[in-house]
């Protein structure tokens, strides 16, 4: 009764919970279920959390205090949930914390890839220009060969000729790089929200039927434990004693 009672004085407190879905496309990652734990500190992270922080008045460590974030079975979705003693606010910290998530890492991933493609395809374009300079300059050599001159190349044209095959290897592996990215970009992470924030059907806390069960459990451990002790405590009748 005293822990139901106590239960029902308690401020309640509410949840809000999202889901959030990242999947990882097949290739992608052969280490699913570490990338899926390495998204759970991302999300709680200072970098994630400071902006929400900042708009609900609360310091980081005490948002994250409030905030947790778990994988959902096997699956590619992370459950997260909020507790606030206000249920409007609970809400709105979710729908912070799951947007500014997914806005993050999608910006993130497509920034980085993007900015290694230019910087290949910037150098190819580069490298191209100087192989077409130096074939240009191989077929200008070899039209003002003079007809008796033979097949034997001259100093100049064996030193083009050892550029424009170092510069064809270079760009050969520049292009598998770049290659490589273009992959990279068409299988990454899928990640969006998968379930809008909402409030659970009961609040977290206080839970009077638990508090009442729980108070009841104890009460019985403690007159067992009394009944025990007073068995205990009482010598057997002697002969002596009749």
């Amino acid at each position: 009764g005293t822990a139901y009672g106590l239960a029902l004085r308690q401020r309640p407190v509410y949840g809000a919970e999202a889901q959030i879905l990242y999947g990882i496309t097949q290739g992608a990652s052969a280490r699913a279920d570490r990338e899926l734990a390495t998204q759970e500190v991302i999300m709680l992270g200072a970098a994630n959390l400071q902006p929400v922080a900042d708009e609900q008045g609360l310091s980081v460590s005490a948002l994250q205090d409030a905030v947790t974030v778990e994988v959902i079975g096997d699956s590619d979705v992370l459950r997260l949930q909020v507790a606030d003693p206000d249920p409007s606010a609970a809400l709105r910290t979710a729908e912070l914390i799951a947007e500014g998530y997914v806005g993050s890492v999608t910006a993130s991933s497509s920034s980085e890839l993007a900015d290694a493609r230019a910087v290949f395809e910037n150098r190819i374009e580069q490298l191209s220009e100087q192989l077409a300079a130096v074939e240009g300059r191989l077929e200008e050599l070899d039209a003002q060969r003079p007809a008796d001159a033979g097949s034997a190349q001259t100093p100049e044209e064996r030193r083009l000729d050892l550029q424009s095959r170092a510069l064809q290897q270079r760009l050969g592996d520049l292009q598998d790089q770049l290659t490589s990215v273009e992959l990279e970009q068409a299988k990454t992470a899928d990640v969006r929200i998968l379930a809008a924030p909402e409030l659970l059907g009961e609040p977290l806390a206080p839970k009077p039927a638990q508090a009442a069960a729980a108070g009841a459990l104890v009460g019985i451990a403690i007159a067992t434990a009394m009944i025990v002790l007073l068995t205990r405590g009482r010598r057997p009748e002697s002969a002596w004693d009749r």
